[in-house]
């Protein structure tokens, strides 16, 4: 055995090898597996009297942990459904001319308040905003992806080995 007690790895099969452990949140009995709790405690899960957990890493990304992100730390989600006041501060000015228009091609040219029938446009610099209220709302609100690419792959975690000594 070249590997840790509580070592957890990557593998590309289904199943978890011997002395190892899928890391599925599954309970294990602390009588059966005194060292692994020991080293683990209830952080993943269990009662700390008879059944103690792995962590669960299905659907999961680890991170390293920290005082902002303590071990064990579950977070995060699959998608997320934004409101107007969670974009930033943004405007979209609709520019216009307040004066006649002047020609019927939209290129280079804006609203005009008034014109013929054949001219909507004015070459003139714009001069005028149109109301906000005037600009309708988008979207549909549907949930978007908070996922980066992934590849799903199994995490496994040593049940046996050389116990990790603190120094």
């Amino acid at each position: 055995m070249d590997w840790y007690l509580g070592e957890i790895k990557i593998i590309s099969q289904n199943f978890a090898p011997k002395g190892w452990a899928l890391c599925n949140g599954q309970l294990l009995p602390i009588a059966q597996n005194q060292a692994l709790f020991a080293l683990l405690g209830t952080i993943y899960g269990g009662n700390g009297i008879q059944t103690f957990g792995l962590p669960n890493l299905q659907g999961r990304i680890p991170l390293g942990f920290s005082t902002q992100y303590p071990q064990g730390l579950i977070s995060g989600t699959n998608s997320a459904t934004l409101t107007a006041n969670q974009l930033p501060m943004h405007n979209h000015m609709f520019l216009a001319n307040n004066a006649a228009g002047n020609t019927a091609a939209p290129s280079g040219a804006y609203f005009a308040i008034s014109g013929t029938a054949d001219n909507d446009y004015s070459t003139g610099q714009p001069n005028a905003v149109m109301a906000p209220n005037e600009l309708g709302m988008a979207g549909s609100s549907q949930p978007v992806s908070t996922q980066q690419p992934y590849l799903a792959l199994n995490f496994v975690i040593a049940t046996t080995g050389i116990y990790p000594s603190r120094n």
